[in-house]
């Protein structure tokens, strides 16, 4: 009772006991750092612990797209200068489901 009641108010001790429970977490934003435009809207997507949220992994972009017109408040276009990136959502955690295709041509 007493490992679960520390467990439960320090869950990387549990993560510590039985190993982390792995999902991905996902935040969506703006790069500064375009070739093609004046921005890139981007998703980025990593691995983390879902009970410690201990990061497993990077930040890595899965979708990139550059924006040629960009409005946004001031506070805002003023952290997409300084730091060359502002994100307007996440990280929040996210299913990621493989797809697999299957061949069905005969022969």
């Amino acid at each position: 009772m007493l490992r679960f009641i520390r467990e439960l108010f320090k869950p990387s001790l549990k993560c510590a006991r039985v190993g982390h429970r792995t999902g991905h977490r996902e935040r969506r934003g703006f790069c500064s750092d375009s070739e093609d435009g004046v921005a890139d809207r981007i998703i980025e997507r990593q691995q983390a612990c879902m009970r410690c949220k201990a990061e497993l992994s990077p930040w890595e972009v899965v979708f990139s797209r550059p924006i040629h017109s960009l409005s946004m408040p001031s506070d805002d276009m003023d952290e997409l200068r300084s730091t060359g990136r502002y994100y307007h959502r996440g990280p929040e955690w996210v299913v990621v489901c493989s797809l697999i295709e299957e061949d069905h041509t005969n022969g």
